[in-house]
């Protein structure tokens, strides 16, 4: 691919650098606040808008100012939504409805909305942070400005060092190209739900390969497992799931804990869900829990069950913790240069929990 085609007017960038409100230690004012700040006079002024943050609890936590802004200026606190992984499906579907007809003013995103979902025409992408990447700002930059009319993105540096740096050398970015994006398509975990997915629309020869490997284990683990059916030397798909929807774009994994709200008890009703390695940081007991900017506290956690209790609480904090990250290599398989092939362990474990007042 040489050159877009994709209709797209004038777009200004900015870089924004909060000021600084103490010149002894350095620090500036919470970008996360500066952003609520610029996307709450955005809607105020009718400007369609888009703030991308890193984390699940950022977009909780913008959610709930640039709500609470709003309330103050007198304006429906209900054009804001917040979309994450976590969210339940017709939760998101719903969302995105609302983007594309333009009863929604503004949205509160993860990478969730970088790429590969219609949400309509914005006017302004608002960047809390640097995503991490050349190729990920771009996209999410892009994700306003996608007609013919003028738009805007603001990148609002947080206290990191890259953030920092970005703020003051813009022409860096602006010069840098996009990162090429490196996957082992015939990992093991990656291939075997790739293959589930294309039984589902077509059979599978036997001595058929996909990629460079053989996949006669794979299917023969899969018909196992009641996945496939073999007839004659075809393999079908026979269950009664739909693959696709399982298979998450950004990781190999997806066991998640349900949240359940118990506020009230004789109703217990599933709000969400939350990742296994996040479940430490976000659910731990007595963990405040953030959904659609209302906070919930964990009462129980069933780790055999996966599943989370919560209730609605009223209260002016949010928690967080601290992890400690220990990484070992465990065998090596082929090192060049400064690279290397083998197996590690990467575990992590929460070692501070805090309450942060909103």
């Amino acid at each position: 691919i040489g050159e877009s085609g994709a209709p797209s007017g004038e777009k200004r960038i900015l870089f924004y650098n909060p000021p600084v409100v103490n010149s002894q230690l350095g620090i500036r004012r919470s970008s996360l606040k500066e952003t609520a700040r610029i996307a709450g006079e955005a809607v105020k002024n009718g400007i369609s808008t888009i703030v991308f943050t890193r984390s699940r609890i950022n977009v909780e936590l913008l959610l709930t100012y640039i709500r609470r802004s709003l309330r103050q200026k007198g304006i429906s606190p209900e054009s804001v939504a917040g979309y994450r992984g976590g969210y339940l499906p017709n939760e998101r579907r719903e969302i995105e409805r609302r983007l594309r007809d333009g009863s929604l003013s503004c949205v509160v995103s993860t990478n969730a909305l970088e790429l590969g979902i219609d949400i309509g025409s914005l006017e302004l992408a608002v960047l809390h942070g640097y995503p991490g990447s050349v190729a990920s700002t771009w996209q999410q930059m892009g994700r306003a400005g996608r007609r013919s009319e003028l738009s805007a993105a603001v990148l609002v540096a947080s206290s990191f060092a890259l953030d920092q740096f970005l703020a003051s050398q813009p022409d860096y970015f602006f010069g840098a190209s996009p990162e090429q994006a490196r996957i082992n398509a015939d990992n093991l975990y990656i291939l075997v739900n790739h293959i589930k997915c294309a039984a589902f629309e077509l059979p599978f020869k036997r001595e058929e390969t996909f990629g460079k490997e053989d996949t006669g284990e794979i299917l023969e683990y899969l018909e196992s497992n009641g996945v496939l059916h073999q007839a004659g030397d075809r393999y079908h798909w026979q269950a009664d799931s739909f693959p696709a929807e399982s298979l998450s774009l950004r990781s190999a994994t997806s066991e998640n804990y349900v949240i359940i709200d118990i506020t009230e008890t004789s109703k217990p009703v599933v709000i969400g869900e939350v990742d296994r390695p996040s479940a430490p940081m976000l659910i731990h007991p007595e963990a405040i829990y953030f959904h659609g900017g209302e906070p919930y506290q964990v009462k129980e956690l069933d780790t055999e069950g996966m599943r989370c209790y919560v209730k609605r609480v009223d209260v002016d904090y949010y928690t967080d913790a601290d992890m400690a990250v220990r990484f070992q290599v465990l065998d090596t398989f082929e090192t060049q240069n400064q690279w290397g092939w083998g197996e590690v362990l990467l575990a992590s474990r929460p070692t501070v929990y805090k309450k942060i007042r909103l």
